[in-house]
């Protein structure tokens, strides 16, 4: 509920009062001597004080004259304590204090706050330099592997001649080793490379339930020996359409199929969900498996973080590219007694 004790009780008053109500910002203004003469339900809630309680009643009743990062009784009575409106920060909400001669002509005394919630504007902030820091890691990285890729090429083809050419079957086999460790080096490299380089979607309408079977058909066949696992999936009886490149989404796919396969150890079950959700389609992946801890879980789709034996840790920071590349979004739920829940978010019309 909102509340505006400003005027009568006139349909402008009306007006004003739902507006106030279905703000997404709190909005508050006190008069000169610390009263609240305006409320509305967003700032109850910052608050956590009902309007009925605090209208009409003191500032000071209720909070410290510096609980907002300034004091109120100066910023209500000192002319000099602001000339132009400004702002302040306070419990992840931007502040602004509006000053009563900046409200308009022959305004009703007092100070205007406006509490708006900054914590989405700083996520977005943090997740564009996080996305400056990676694309410059990118390029760093592209250039490391372009110029060992090169030599190695070369240690290769002067492995593979002395392998062919040495009588000893033990330099021979010495020799074998330095081959087999440069292609490994090189398969290594390339997939880093390959992480590196934007796909190139080719966007076709693609059925997501047939392409869901197809991905846990083939990974059911290729079923790590010495494990019981029991496949559900929870499909809809009508197919779900969506403009994606198939391969790639198939491919991204997998690798969360794979993953959770690797986390069961002997026995489990592995759950596969599809159902829409206003103009996206919402795809989960869930597993009974050694789930993880909440700091191992912070870094799932990191590079080179694996906790496996053997992998090189870019599986899912792979499928987490191709679904961004697809302007769709990945997830991780995970602790260590129930397993852990992928959840794929893809749109299912093209973007403009």
């Amino acid at each position: 509920m909102s509340y505006l004790e400003v005027a009568s009780h006139s349909p402008i008053t009306h007006f004003l009062d739902l507006l106030l109500k279905n703000m997404s910002e709190g909005v508050l203004f006190i008069n000169p001597e610390g009263l609240f003469l305006a409320i509305n339900a967003k700032a109850e809630t910052v608050l956590r004080k009902e309007g009925k309680e605090l209208l009409l009643q003191s500032f000071w009743k209720f909070f410290p004259d510096d609980s907002f990062g300034f004091s109120m009784r100066e910023a209500l009575h000192q002319e000099t304590f602001a000339q132009t409106p400004f702002s302040v920060f306070w419990k992840d909400r931007q502040i602004t204090v509006t000053p009563r001669k900046y409200l308009g002509e022959d305004p009703l005394p007092g100070i205007l706050l406006l509490l708006q919630d900054v914590t989405r504007q700083n996520r977005q902030e943090d997740l564009l330099r996080q996305k400056s820091r990676l694309e410059e890691i990118g390029m760093m990285s592209a250039l490391v592997a372009h110029e060992i890729k090169n030599p190695l090429g070369g240690i290769r083809g002067y492995g593979m001649l002395l392998q062919k050419n040495l009588d000893d079957p033990s330099l021979e086999k010495m020799a074998a080793s330095i081959v087999d460790g440069t292609n490994r080096l090189d398969a290594l490299l390339t997939k880093i490379l390959q992480c590196l380089k934007p796909n190139q979607l080719s966007l076709e309408k693609t059925n997501l339930t047939g392409l869901i079977q197809s991905a846990v058909s083939f990974v059911r066949q290729d079923a790590l020996l010495g494990k019981s696992i029991l496949w559900n999936l929870h499909l809809p009886t009508q197919p779900i359409y969506a403009w994606l490149d198939p391969s790639l989404i198939e491919r991204a796919l997998l690798n969360v199929l794979i993953n959770a396969q690797q986390a069961i150890e002997d026995q489990g079950e592995i759950s596969i969900n599809l159902w829409q959700q206003d103009q996206s389609c919402i795809i989960t992946v869930s597993d009974t498996g050694c789930g993880l801890c909440p700091k191992t879980e912070e870094k799932i789709f990191s590079p080179f973080f694996t906790t496996k034996k053997t992998g090189h840790g870019l599986g899912l920071t792979e499928t987490k590219k191709i679904v961004q590349e697809h302007n769709g979004s990945l997830e991780a739920r995970s602790n260590v007694v129930q397993g852990t829940v992928f959840s794929m978010k893809l749109p299912l019309r093209k973007a403009l």
